[in-house]
């Protein structure tokens, strides 16, 4: 099993935890198996609620800047239009009957989501940013 699919593996028998386990901090340690460095050093553990989130990050408000402060400005990537495998978006999805945005991680095929009961994969309804990663790994 290639690295991608251990790192999505790992989210299953995981709960949700904001600041620590959610849909952008497990983007951050995706970056970091893959480049060795933490981008969400500074998140982690600085909030503990949606709401907390929000007035932490703008996550809800404005999830395209709040996930490009780490992907852009601290690792330098650039924005894609279309992705590869690993690479990190944010979508919108419907989450208990109305839209909101999550952070993904691309499997090549679909989108890997950390939900609160582990992981799932899926196709979103709009995808509002994508970052290339540049993860090399095998099918």
């Amino acid at each position: 099993m290639d690295l991608l699919y251990r790192e999505i593996n790992g989210w299953i028998g995981k709960p949700f935890i904001w600041g620590e386990r959610d849909c952008m901090i497990v983007l951050g340690d995706w970056v970091q198996k893959v480049h060795g460095f933490d981008p969400v050093a500074d998140l982690r553990f600085t909030y503990d609620s949606a709401g907390s989130c929000q007035r932490q990050t703008r996550f809800f408000t404005d999830p395209v800047a709040a996930v490009a402060r780490f992907a852009e400005d601290i690792c330098g990537f650039q924005r894609v239009e279309e992705p590869s495998k690993g690479d990190v978006g944010v979508l919108r999805v419907p989450v208990d009957g109305k839209m909101q945005p999550v952070g993904g991680l691309f499997t090549g095929h679909s989108w890997a989501v950390k939900a609160p009961m582990g992981a799932t994969t899926l196709r979103p309804h709009e995808v509002l940013a994508i970052w290339g990663v540049g993860y090399e790994g095998k099918d």
